[in-house]
């Protein structure tokens, strides 16, 4: 595979830097923090916006951006823009010709960040001086990059009604799959970018629909996450799609956006760099945390066992603990355990399943024993929060006493903040059931969570901190768990379905730490685990 060039459409200056070291941000990144990251990603060029823009003076944000990167030939400006009826902004022809004096032939639209009404007839004058001008525009819906999506009809049929109006404008901007893709398919300048969410498959599903002349590689920064260049860069290297297609996604797509030749630039090191050419992680990797069906929140391009297998040889993965994904939402756990341990037979060198349980169910006991000794389920998956029931509750008692009893994980839905979920609970559970194995799903998912993991893993040897979900999506935080904890206690979890598999294995293989605490990580405690519960690994 020929080296790719990385043309990031998703780059900030002036954010808060998180101090691995202390847990706590440091101070705000300037251009050289920024070039240093994408040495270290491998990422050649990039366009980029100014943090402060969201907070202040969008224009004097701006025109600081412009100073700061100027001379460089590997940042591009990339301005952050309101309307001009309230005279906060230069009138669009005035406007226009300040962006080509600073070289920006790329903007950004927050209508959030302003309480900006997403409507035609309030930006008509802005987008009709950017189609004259031939400036493309990003636009940050409020309802992308969040842990929960919200509903878009409203922010989705404006889109519609702008890009009828404006057929010259190129926007760069998302949604739910099954309600953008209808419009992808009506709107040829319409395009979106990998800033946003990682679909399992996205990249094939898209070329497969669209081609890959519409799809743009993007850092993400965004409530969900942040800094991390190697998630939606594994999604690319490591996808099964053409090596024209990778290059057009990598970068050429944005560079012939914005009329400039690619080369590289960048410098990563030798790890990276063999990840960036397709080649398999260099550490076997077990998932613990994985789901299997579809979604009935949104289309997920990928979510059965045989869109795994291919991938898992693509990357390395030797093994997966996966659970049915309609018991995990609250649907029939009954049905939903039965189709799963069907679907599992024959495949059980690659595959564990882990039976969902409700606790609100009656003879749990005798149903337990029979998921393990007839259905053959190596682990247990309990949800809190969708099944309304605190992890302290008694009703799961029988829940932990087989994990005692055979010696099998119970992976755990943990949320701080969540309904039933906050991870200190576990510390009980773990304490009265100290032969039992328990792994704390998404380690709390925020930070505040992470911080109460730290505190009872470090009391219970029985309890494992999994890395799915968004929380290590954050640049800094899995570095700074490493420095807390016993290494052996942390497992990979993907999140699969909801989460594409690459995206979240890169959180650990792009980590700043040690090559051998990634081994452990990546595969060798999650082993660990499987074999004491006479998994024949």
């Amino acid at each position: 595979m020929e080296a790719l060039s990385f043309f990031d459409a998703n780059a900030w200056l002036g954010i808060p830097v998180f101090d691995s070291h202390t847990g706590a941000y440091s101070r705000y990144s300037g251009r050289e923090d920024l070039l240093a990251a994408m040495d270290f990603y491998g990422v050649d060029f990039a366009l980029v916006s100014h943090y402060r823009s969201l907070f202040g003076d969008p224009l004097k944000a701006n025109r600081r951006l412009s100073e700061e990167i100027a001379g460089s030939e590997r940042l591009f400006p990339c301005w952050t823009l309101l309307p001009d009826q309230t005279g906060e902004v230069p009138a669009a022809g005035e406007l226009a010709a300040e962006m080509r004096r600073h070289h920006v032939r790329a903007v950004r639209l927050v209508p959030g960040a302003y309480n900006l009404v997403f409507r035609e007839r309030l930006l008509r004058d802005l987008f009709r001086m950017l189609a004259k001008e031939r400036v493309f525009a990003f636009v940050q819906l409020p309802t992308l990059g969040v842990p929960v999506p919200e509903k878009e009809d409203v922010l989705l049929g404006a889109l519609e009604e702008i890009c009828d109006r404006h057929p010259r404008l190129t926007l760069i901007t998302s949604g739910r799959l099954r309600n953008f893709y209808p419009l992808l398919e009506r709107y040829p300048r319409l395009l979106t970018s990998l800033a946003w969410d990682p679909h399992p498959d996205f990249v094939e599903d898209f070329c497969r629909h669209f081609g890959a002349r519409r799809l743009l590689f993007a850092t993400p920064y965004s409530e969900n996450a942040r800094e991390v260049s190697g998630m939606p860069m594994l999604q690319i290297t490591h996808a099964a799609v053409n090596e024209e297609e990778k290059a057009w996604i990598a970068g050429g797509n944005l560079a012939e956006l914005l009329g400039v030749e690619l080369r590289a630039s960048a410098e990563p090191g030798p790890a990276v760099r063999e990840l960036l050419a397709g080649r398999p992680s260099p550490f076997p990797i077990v998932d613990v945390h994985a789901h299997i069906g579809a979604w009935s929140w949104e289309y997920k391009p990928a979510s059965g066992l045989a869109d795994l297998a291919p991938l898992m040889d693509r990357l390395g993965v030797r093994k997966i603990c996966v659970n049915s994904t309609e018991a995990v939402l609250g649907g029939d756990h009954l049905r939903g355990n039965e189709e799963l341990a069907a679907a599992l037979r024959g495949r059980e060198e690659r595959f564990a399943g882990f039976a969902v349980v409700n606790p609100h169910f009656s003879a749990l006991p005798s149903y337990l024993r029979r998921c393990v000794e007839d259905l053959g389920f190596r682990g247990f998956k309990v949800h809190p929060r969708v099944h309304r029931c605190a992890i302290t509750d008694p009703k799961y008692r029988p829940v932990w006493q087989a994990s005692e009893k055979y010696q099998l994980p119970v992976l755990c839905h943990t949320g701080q903040g969540q309904a039933f979920s906050e991870p200190d609970q576990l510390a009980v559970v773990a304490a009265a059931y100290p032969r039992g194995r328990f792994i704390v799903g998404h380690t709390g998912e925020t930070f505040a969570g992470l911080l109460q993991c730290v505190q009872i893993a470090n009391r219970n040897a029985n309890l494992y901190l999994d890395s799915s979900g968004w929380l290590f999506m954050n640049r800094g935080y899995l570095e700074y768990l490493v420095a807390q904890v016993d290494p052996r206690c942390i497992l990979f979890g993907s999140d699969f379905s909801w989460i594409d598999l690459r995206y979240a294995a890169a959180t650990v293989l792009f980590a700043d730490i040690a090559e051998r605490t990634k081994a452990q990580i990546l595969g060798e405690n999650a082993l660990a685990i499987l074999a004491k519960g006479g998994d024949g690994i």
